[in-house]
């Protein structure tokens, strides 16, 4: 039972905001915007379903001088600072023997070992080196 007061509840919220958003889609500009002469010029649908009417042909693009400052009200990320020196790695230490051998045994390539690969490790611990 309140599961179904639930949906009717969600489902008339669904019914009012088709509504509105019909509403906004069917807005009519106030008489003082109607064009009296001139061609009438609009702008094609945006991604947002957004468009923009002139009552003649505009002289220039009203939004050319917009810059993504004055779109957005997100903080700049900060400048970044050159650095002269090359990054260093992780790990200055050399591999010794064993750790190069294990390593070349486990990056070969192979996502899942064999027999044959099992045999191969069995050879790296036997190295003389290892």
């Amino acid at each position: 039972m309140f599961f179904h007061k639930e949906l009717l509840l969600l489902q008339a919220l669904k019914f009012e905001v088709e509504e509105r958003q019909n509403l906004l889609l069917h807005c009519v500009l106030p008489q003082s915007y109607s064009h009296t002469s001139g061609i009438n010029s609009a702008t094609q649908l945006n991604k947002f379903g957004l468009w923009q009417e002139y009552p003649r042909r505009p002289s220039h693009d009203p939004d050319g001088e917009i810059g993504l400052e004055d779109l957005s009200n997100l903080p700049r990320q900060p400048e970044t600072e050159e650095v002269d020196s090359p990054l260093q790695p992780v790990n200055d230490s050399p591999l010794n023997p064993t750790q190069m051998l294990l390593t070349g045994w486990q990056n070969n390539g192979n996502a899942t070992k064999s027999n044959g690969e099992m045999d191969s490790l069995a050879r790296i611990i036997q190295h003389p080196d290892f």
